[in-house]
């Protein structure tokens, strides 16, 4: 879009100026730009984005490298107990341990009674 005090294509005035000298800055580009064209008001953010868009393009690059992606941490899954065979924290189950367990439910009076005084053994435990 043409103005009326400024630059006929802002990227081409960028492109050309980062090309007679790669190492201009932002700051010393919005002085040229304020040299050639006295009475225009450039809006910054567009500047700046035009500018670091060029320099991109063009390869001219800054010292700072690229940051590369993160590894992400691989997410722990704790999967549902198998009772087929299988084990908890390393203990082989069978019939005996089953059996146990009920007579220990059935005893203390339900499941989240016999919950509650095995938490209470641990804590007796730990201290």
């Amino acid at each position: 879009m043409a103005t009326k005090n400024g630059p006929e294509n802002m990227s081409e005035y960028i492109r050309g100026l980062l090309k007679s000298d790669p190492s201009r800055t932002m700051s010393n580009v919005v002085e040229c730009l304020a040299e050639d064209y006295p009475g225009y008001k450039a809006n910054k953010g567009s500047l700046s984005v035009g500018f670091y868009t060029m320099r991109k393009k063009l390869g001219i690059t800054s010292g700072r490298k690229a940051r590369g992606k993160s590894q992400r941490k691989p997410i722990k899954v704790h999967r549902p107990v198998s009772i087929r065979g299988g084990t908890i924290t390393g203990v082989r189950l069978s019939i005996d341990h089953l059996a146990s367990a009920a007579k220990f439910v059935g005893e203390v009076g339900g499941f989240k009674a016999a919950i509650e005084s095995v938490k209470q053994v641990q804590t007796v435990q730990v201290r």
